[in-house]
Formats: C-alpha cells, structure tokens, sequence
C-alpha cells in the first residue's frame, strides 16, 4: 500500500513538473505577476517527465492488479480496490496535466499591420510560451501591442518609435528565455 502511495506521488509529481514549462505562465499571468522566465527551462526536460509519469504510472498499475499471494485461511484476501480506483485518478490526473501543452490553444494569428515588427521566437511550445513572451515585450516601453504565436514561432508587435527600440524588444524576448531575430 505504501508502495504504491509513492508510486502515485512520484507520477503527479513528474507529470506536473513537465507541465510546468506551460502552466507556471499561464498561473502567473492570471495572478498578475510578471513573465515566469523560469517556465522556459522546464520545457527541455518534458520529454525525460513523460517518460517517468509513463513508467511510474505502469509500476502502479502493475503493483494495484499483480496476483497477491495466497496467505493461507487464516487471512482474509486483500482487497486492492482502493489501489486501483487511486491508480485510475492519478492516471486521469497526470495526463490532464500532460495534455495542457496540446489544449491551451492560442487565437488565429492576426495579419500584421504596416509598421509593426515580426520576430521569430525559437522555443515556445505552448501557450503559456506565448504568455511569456508576451508579458516580457509588454514590459518595454512604448509597446503598443504584442501578438506572439507559438504556432508560428513569431511575436507582432506595434511599437511607438519615439518611445521604444526594437532593440530592446528583442532583448526583452531574450531575457525572457526564448531565442528570438527580427523577420
């Protein structure tokens, strides 16, 4: 039983780690908190945490159906209903948490306008990469608007020439732990 408790810690824990590269952004924008930066450095692991939620969530489903041994008449059979209904919600859980990446789905990209700057921005891989970006290019002044596009590789953005560089939106994107050029 206590086995088995880890075995569920231990797959929650990896599938919310790898989840975290796109829900950390996306908590810390509806809290109104800066661009997480650090979500950035999850997404390089995700693969290696898919691997451990996939191998902890076999082990227990492995250990809550394996044939327990006869103890003989004196005991009563085990049951492992329990085990099993918690092996089904941590497997639930883990994979909603697994799929944020693939459902946080961002808006149909908007056609720039005249005048607005295009990058491309290597690494963003879901929405909350867009949140990032986004947040990272708002904090330089003079931006009027921001589009970022994880689909796309690419942030739009409108900027106030006599208020801003567009230097330093790219040195926003960069900081932000996302490589980016001008288009």
């Amino acid at each position: 039983m206590m086995n088995e408790r880890w075995t569920v810690a231990g797959s929650l824990s990896a599938a919310f780690s790898a989840s975290l590269c796109c829900t950390l952004p996306l908590a810390a924008a509806g809290l109104g908190l800066g661009a997480a930066s650090l979500a950035s450095a999850f997404a390089p692991w995700r693969p290696l945490l898919i691997v451990v939620v996939a191998a902890s969530l076999g082990k227990g489903f492995h250990d809550a159906y394996k044939r327990l041994p006869a103890c003989g008449e004196d005991c009563p059979p085990k049951s492992r209903r329990g085990a099993r209904i918690g092996m089904w919600l941590s497997a639930a859980v883990a994979l909603s948490l697994l799929g944020v990446p693939y459902v946080t789905g961002s808006a149909a990209p908007s056609a720039p306008s005249d005048g607005a700057l295009v990058y491309h921005v290597e690494g963003m891989t879901c929405a909350g990469c867009e949140v990032s970006v986004e947040q990272a290019i708002r904090s330089v002044k003079g931006v009027k608007s921001v589009d970022a596009s994880f689909k796309d590789s690419r942030a739009v953005v409108e900027l106030d020439p006599k208020a801003g560089k567009p230097e330093d939106v790219l040195a926003a994107i960069e900081k932000s732990g996302y490589r980016a050029r001008s288009e």
